[in-house]
């Protein structure tokens, strides 16, 4: 019996390494804008970008390698059906001088105490509204688009956003005169880099 490894050989490490250098930052602001939380998104990123590597022979002939890994994080975000308590922990210092970077009104105060609430209503949405949301307002996908990430109708996406967006509202007491929660889902204010193109 041959115990072949999918592991890549040394020469295609090389591709890998810049791949990942290339990618991990907007990998981690999308598994940031599906988690709502960065400790979870460091450990799903890492997560992926270990499968990638294991499958990196495959991962590389892809047409478009950085939607096979983005798949990957998305698929892995749906399949873990444990349901996470976000937990209020001490502020993270770089995430406060990001924000405050990015802020251009010089509210970076309000603008992390809104973000740290509607992480946590996000982290109460069902996966797939999670998902489409992120799918929405962070990479910017058309509804055709995000059926055919999540495997679904465009109008299931349209009833995903749909409630997803009236449960944040409602959570949040946004009754239509509060921030605008597509807006907070921006990457510019969950302080993670943007996307890269597919």
């Amino acid at each position: 019996m041959s115990t072949q490894s999918s592991v890549p050989d040394p020469s295609d490490r090389n591709d890998f390494v810049a791949f990942v250098r290339a990618h991990q930052s907007a990998l981690f602001g999308f598994a940031v804008a599906l988690t709502g939380d960065r400790s979870a998104a460091e450990k799903l990123t890492a997560d992926v970008v270990g499968d990638a590597y294991a499958n990196w022979p495959r991962v590389s002939t892809a047409e478009f390698p950085l939607a096979y890994v983005r798949r990957m994080l998305l698929n892995k975000f749906l399949r873990n059906t444990r349901r996470r308590t976000v937990v209020q922990a001490p502020r993270d210092p770089e995430l406060v001088s990001t924000v405050a970077e990015r802020d251009p009104a010089g509210d970076s105060a309000q603008r992390i105490a809104e973000h740290d609430e509607l992480a946590q209503q996000l982290a109460s949405l069902p996966k797939q509204q999670q998902a489409a949301l992120a799918l929405r307002y962070y990479l910017d996908l058309s509804d055709d688009a995000i059926a055919a990430e999540l495997g679904c109708k465009p109008a299931s996406v349209r009833g995903y956003i749909s409630r997803g967006l009236a449960a944040l509202r409602i959570e949040l007491g946004d009754g239509g005169s509060g921030p605008d929660t597509p807006a907070l889902l921006s990457p510019t204010l969950l302080a993670v880099p943007p996307p890269d193109p597919a």
